[in-house]
């Protein structure tokens, strides 16, 4: 299994598992399932990079595919409606089919050409387009068209150096993303007996109750601490206090009440 693969020293070395007896003729077989979701995932970043530049005017400065998901960083601020605005129109995008071609544009063509690119390239560039909505300097694989994306979906977002991090999943990755959230969805919704649309305000009203429970506990328990506190008799020595229904904390409370000096 091959686990890793750099260039050094102008070779492409890959990194395998086990060792491999120098003449030995090696078949390599693509995993093509992961390939086709990582290029899914990285296409669909591609449109949604695209359409945050034209409509908002920020730029892509980081970007994160792996395992464990997709994030990817912009250099400005977007809204909750900014954001669900971006996916709106990704999935359109996507339901258009829009090709996605690469090129190799000449330095003179590129000099004239709009592109998207965090670094200053000069040459052997390869230009990746979603016709109409992105041009980018990228060596990575993509989909043929914008309907292989399958869909995006933008999980989340969180403030990142007075810009952006978004979450994101798209295509297989996304389904997968939305079964387990189904499963979850489902399990409250029946832990609950609730519909499946209503949990939320269901666990809402939940944790609202067991709050006022918790506040009306503390009363009941104050007003014990209370009582045993004036049953206790005077005493010039320490006292040892045994008692089933108080926890430590509650014990801590009774002893500092002044009546006793220790327990």
């Amino acid at each position: 299994v091959v686990s890793d693969v750099q260039e050094i020293g102008g070779e492409i070395v890959h990194m395998t598992d086990k060792p491999i007896d120098p003449g030995t003729n090696v078949i390599g077989t693509l995993n093509w399932e992961q390939r086709f979701r990582r290029m899914q995932n990285h296409t669909g970043e591609h449109l949604v990079s695209g359409i945050v530049h034209t409509q908002f005017g920020w730029d892509n400065v980081g970007f994160h595919l792996g395992s464990d998901g997709v994030t990817v960083d912009f250099n400005g601020p977007l809204t909750e409606p900014e954001l669900r605005f971006v996916e709106y129109i990704a999935n359109r995008v996507v339901a258009l089919n829009v090709p996605v071609t690469a090129s190799y544009p000449s330095p003179e063509e590129c000099a004239r050409l709009d592109y998207r690119s965090k670094l200053e390239l000069t040459e052997n560039i390869r230009i990746v387009t979603i016709e109409g909505w992105d041009v980018c300097a990228c060596c990575a694989p993509h989909v043929s068209a914008t309907g292989a994306v399958g869909g995006v979906k933008i999980l989340g977002s969180e403030s990142w150096k007075g810009g952006v991090r978004l979450r994101m999943l798209c295509g297989l990755d996304a389904a997968d993303d939305y079964q387990k959230r189904m499963e979850n969805t489902v399990r409250i919704s029946n832990l609950l007996s609730v519909k499946q649309l209503e949990t939320a305000d269901a666990v809402e009203r939940l944790l609202n109750a067991q709050q006022a429970e918790r506040e009306e506990t503390a009363k009941l328990k104050k007003a014990l601490i209370d009582c045993k506190a004036a049953a206790l008799s005077d005493t010039d020595g320490n006292l040892v206090i045994f008692d089933n229904l108080l926890d430590q904390n509650a014990l801590r409370t009774l002893v500092n009440i002044g009546k006793c000096g220790s327990f």
